[in-house]
């Protein structure tokens, strides 16, 4: 009896410099991940300044091309070209405008700089020139950032495409048919596109609403509301 009640304390003991070997430990690899962490970072600052740098060193004709490169992957928001125009390259607008106005092909980055630093010079490009772009720049779109949230708000593409009116209506009519699910980034976001199940033709319809000065804030969260108005337009005669 007395032998075991020797042993309790020493058991105690060894259980006290586990638990402290433990804290230790865990303290060590919370050391090391916020380390590792840390030099993630630093590896993402040395990154993005090198863009920057780059970028800030390119021609004008050059900061085009990479914006034209970003508009086949990346939201205009999120293109380090687009900001270095937006922010540093203002004076340089008619240039863009000279740029864009001499290509057959645009892609929409660069018409989207030049609508948000000279919107007049940016008027005055040819509609069926922004109405290729901004096609084709919908045509490709996976997530759906670039657009907004149809009854929430809009983005600058969708804005351009409602701001082209008539014109670009019997091309959102051709996207009607295509009930491809649309995916946003976000969460917030996500919920509000789940809320509402939206899907290709879904935006196509929001900005055709848009165009005809139809309240987009109550369009029905029914896919099938929607799709009854959608068969409406598509059995409109030109």
């Amino acid at each position: 009896m007395k032998r075991n009640t020797l042993k309790i304390p020493v058991l105690l003991f060894l259980f006290s410099i586990l638990l402290s070997v433990n804290v230790i430990v865990a303290q060590e690899d919370e050391e090391a991940k916020k380390a590792e962490h840390l030099k993630e970072l630093e590896a993402l600052r040395v990154k993005r300044d090198s863009t920057l740098s780059i970028l800030s060193e390119m021609k004008l004709t050059e900061l085009v091309d990479q914006m034209n490169k970003d508009s086949q992957t990346r939201e205009h928001f999120n293109s380090p070209a687009y900001r270095e125009m937006i922010r540093k390259r203002k004076a340089q607008s008619q240039d863009l405008f000279d740029i864009i106005s001499k290509n057959e092909v645009v892609t929409y980055i660069p018409l989207m700089a030049l609508m948000k630093i000279n919107r007049e010079a940016y008027e005055q490009t040819d509609p069926q020139v922004r109405l290729a772009a901004l096609k084709e720049a919908f045509k490709q779109t996976k997530m759906y950032n670039r657009w907004g949230i149809p009854h929430l708000y809009w983005q600058a593409p969708a804005k351009a495409m409602i701001g082209l009116g008539k014109v670009a209506e019997a091309t959102l009519k051709t996207f009607l048919v295509d009930k491809t699910p649309a995916d946003i980034f976000g969460h917030e976001e996500e919920l509000e596109i789940e809320a509402y199940k939206y899907r290709r033709c879904d935006y196509a319809l929001a900005m055709l609403m848009a165009i005809r000065n139809q309240d987009v804030k109550e369009i029905s969260r029914d896919p099938k509301q929607r799709d009854a108005i959608i068969e409406a337009i598509l059995l409109e005669k030109e």
